[in-house]
């Protein structure tokens, strides 16, 4: 099964949700025993530990509910740091104008993978992700 493609942003400083629902031609997938993982690197060809990772078990970040897989991404301009980033941490308070020449236009790959518990991972959905400023939580 090829990947939907499907591109979507994140609002740097801010913890809004971004949702994917997955359907066939009954209704809505029974996710019920999946795990999901959602990995952001720079380029697909990007060798090593990508720029973020989530997950549905250890690492927090993604949940799965009925036919629906949730992201909530770190809120990045409240003092969270994630290793390799290329635009380094952003600091508690910096300013929305410091945030938004930093990460403007940033662009980055990303897959989401779901696996049942008796299979292979499975890669449902990739495409780009573009960070941008959220001016009203800065």
């Amino acid at each position: 099964m090829d990947p939907v493609t499907s591109n979507f942003a994140i609002n740097v400083g801010s913890d809004d949700p971004k949702s994917w629902g997955f359907s066939d031609s009954s209704g809505p997938l029974d996710l019920t025993g999946y795990e999901a993982e959602l990995q952001i690197r720079a380029s697909v060809e990007t060798p090593g530990e990508p720029l973020l990772r989530v997950n549905t078990t250890t690492l927090g970040g993604l949940v799965i509910s009925g036919g629906e897989v949730t992201f909530t991404p770190p809120s990045l301009a409240r003092g969270v740091v994630l290793a390799g980033l290329p635009w380094g941490p952003l600091q508690v308070g910096q300013s929305a104008a410091g945030i938004r020449e930093v990460v403007q236009g940033y662009l980055a790959d990303y897959q989401l993978t779901l696996t049942p518990l008796s299979g292979a991972p499975i890669r449902f959905i990739e495409g780009r992700v573009a960070f941008r400023p959220e001016m009203s939580n800065v």
